[in-house]
């Protein structure tokens, strides 16, 4: 029913405290042994009705219990490196599809060097792969996307000219696609049966929504992207080569990658939670 928030805020925190005392400077002691279970009570319950007012709940924990780390901010930091670690598997995966392409159409460069493994540390970009995306999460830019170190591929070792370069820039994006798919689809046909944890799908909702915006980062037509080489292998012949001119000019291709991704990509990031919406039947 109607609880008044100040009454929640107490009994929340008294199921988790040592002590309550009124009027002391020191209201709410939390006991080290607690934080545990405190953690998987609030992760338990972060998408029902009273997430708002747990919040302010743990804030207060925050501003009151000096001696203790909060458990906000101890969720925040978990939160942010479950997201980091699903985008750098999730460019593992994109990085080895381009690897398993090439090979497919005749190139083993990838194989060769170690690269066609989904063994993180051979992927990890310092930049790319840490880097940006906490940049991103910490100026609360709504997604997060980032890259690993490319995978080599020698176009002259590929099968059908063009199309084998076509075909390999495919393979990214579309591993991506894939993925979300199937982690959607799980949510759309296994969630209304109550079998998922609320904590579970909020994880799977995560990886749907991290791979569907790196399908689509990547399927922008700049350097070094994948929608840039697709691009390159569809134009006819003297655009191919005026467009390769383009992308061979550095501070052009910078001036086109600032553009698309601080301008372009603000008219795009709406399509994630439709394409979300669209997999999953729940909103994002």
């Amino acid at each position: 029913g109607n609880i008044n928030p100040l009454f929640l805020k107490i009994w929340v925190l008294s199921n988790h405290a040592g002590r309550i005392i009124l009027g002391s400077t020191s209201t709410v002691a939390v006991s080290s042994s607690h934080f545990r279970s405190f953690f998987s009570y609030w992760a338990n319950i972060r998408h029902s009705n009273v997430v708002i007012r747990m919040i302010k709940c743990i804030a207060i924990c925050y501003h009151i219990c000096h001696n203790h780390a909060t458990l906000y901010i101890l969720y925040l930091y978990m939160e942010t490196l479950f997201q980091i670690a699903i985008l750098v598997m999730s460019v593992v995966i994109h990085e080895v599809s381009h690897g398993y392409a090439a090979k497919l159409l005749g190139d083993k460069t990838a194989e060769y060097q170690g690269r066609l493994t989904l063994n993180p540390i051979r992927h990890i970009d310092l930049m790319g792969s840490i880097i940006v995306p906490m940049v991103l999460y910490v100026m609360h830019t709504g997604f997060m996307v980032g890259w690993a170190k490319p995978v080599p591929v020698n176009p002259y070792n590929l099968r059908h000219g063009k199309w084998g370069e076509v075909i390999v820039s495919v393979a990214g994006p579309l591993s991506n696609v894939i993925v979300a798919l199937f982690f959607g689809l799980l949510l759309r046909f296994v969630m209304p049966s109550g079998f998922l944890s609320d904590a579970t799908v909020s994880f799977v909702a995560t990886i749907v929504s991290i791979n569907l915006a790196l399908a689509l980062f990547n399927l922008m037509p700049v350097p070094p992207l994948d929608g840039s080489k697709i691009l390159a292998g569809i134009l006819p012949y003297r655009a191919r080569e005026t467009f390769l001119r383009i992308e061979q000019n550095p501070t052009l291709t910078m001036v086109l990658a600032f553009i698309f991704i601080f301008y372009i990509w603000n008219f795009l990031t709406p399509l994630i939670p439709f394409m979300f919406g669209l997999i999953t039947g729940a909103g994002l």
